[in-house]
């Protein structure tokens, strides 16, 4: 049986994920539960009502921080799904956190984290070993270089470039709260630094130290 999808508080941006969501092929059904969009199915207060006949849902307002909000409560009955659009590029090895969302001709580098209820716009660029909090929002264009970290609840405007290295211990305090299994990454040892050109080498060299 194929699964059905429940786009949830969406606002503005719901037409553009459910763009992004039939892009993927996969849903049977994609359907609004909102307050005040004409064609919704429900109010948000009966969203558990549709459980299980859809068993996918997911929050696409335009706050990160309201995103977030939504797929906590979501994910007591319902799967969270990670939304990419066919024409983005995800490395197999990128880890993407429950209820992201990447729009199209986006690109995800090898070993990089992205955090839930994030959106990565159309055409960003996340190079490899980053890491994305929680709740951000990365608007079209966003270029991120290799390396960086992202707080939680960042958000770009179009075209920004950001470099936010790992450089201090404070900052393995941050990724040990937003990532607690980024110590566990294989991209992290320094045996796979040494072979592949020293990639990541200052994240790995931190890591043994702290």
């Amino acid at each position: 049986m194929e699964k059905k999808l429940l786009i949830v508080a969406s606002e503005r941006y719901g037409d553009y994920v459910k763009e992004i969501a039939e892009s993927m092929g996969c849903f049977e059904a994609i359907s609004f539960v909102d307050n005040d969009r004409e064609g919704a199915i429900g109010k948000l207060e009966d969203v558990e009502t549709f459980y299980p006949e859809y068993s996918c849902a997911i929050a696409a307002c335009d706050d990160g921080a309201k995103r977030l909000e939504w797929n906590k409560k979501l994910e007591a009955l319902y799967n969270i799904p990670v939304l990419f659009h066919m024409d983005s590029t995800i490395s197999p090895s990128a880890n993407l956190m429950p209820g992201c969302i990447v729009e199209p001709g986006a690109v995800v580098g090898c070993g990089s984290t992205i955090g839930q209820a994030t959106v990565i716009g159309a055409n960003t660029v996340v190079e490899p070993y980053s890491f994305i909090g929680d709740s951000c929002t990365l608007k079209s264009g966003t270029i991120v270089k290799s390396t960086s970290v992202l707080e939680m609840g960042t958000e770009t405007e179009q075209g920004t470039v950001l470099f936010t290295p790992l450089e201090k211990k404070k900052n393995t305090k941050f990724l040990d709260t937003n990532f607690p299994t980024w110590r566990k990454s294989r991209y992290l040892k320094i045996s796979y630094s040494i072979s592949h050109h020293f990639s990541n080498f200052k994240i790995a060299f931190m890591k043994k130290i702290y």
